[in-house]
């Protein structure tokens, strides 16, 4: 049986996450065991606690994001930085390591 790992950084408007960590919920696999880990990045602390009762309920494990840099949005696209790409790259980049240690598959 394979070990996936299901990884983001998360910076999200509450009704947004809740419909994704929905769709998680949903998942159903028979051939691997997965588990989640997730960069807690919101700026909305509805937003975290959502992400915090989900990580509870699934054992999932809830990395801190140590940058306070946001960006900004709109309703047609969001405006990266190369610093906001620098910092979600590393963020990313901190999730990929946690798998490795974790000898997913």
């Amino acid at each position: 049986m394979q070990t996936v790992l299901i990884g983001t950084t998360v910076k999200q408007d509450p009704d947004i996450l809740a419909a994704y960590l929905d769709s998680l919920n949903r998942l159903q696999t028979t051939e691997s065991s997965i588990f989640y880990c997730f960069i807690d990045d919101n700026d909305d602390p509805k937003s975290s606690t959502l992400l915090s009762a989900f990580a509870a309920e699934h054992d999932a494990v809830i990395l801190p994001s140590e940058t306070t840099d946001s960006y900004q949005k709109d309703e047609h696209t969001h405006y990266w930085t190369e610093a906001l790409i620098r910092k979600v790259a590393a963020l990313k980049n901190k999730i990929i390591s946690y798998a490795v240690e974790q000898k997913m598959d």
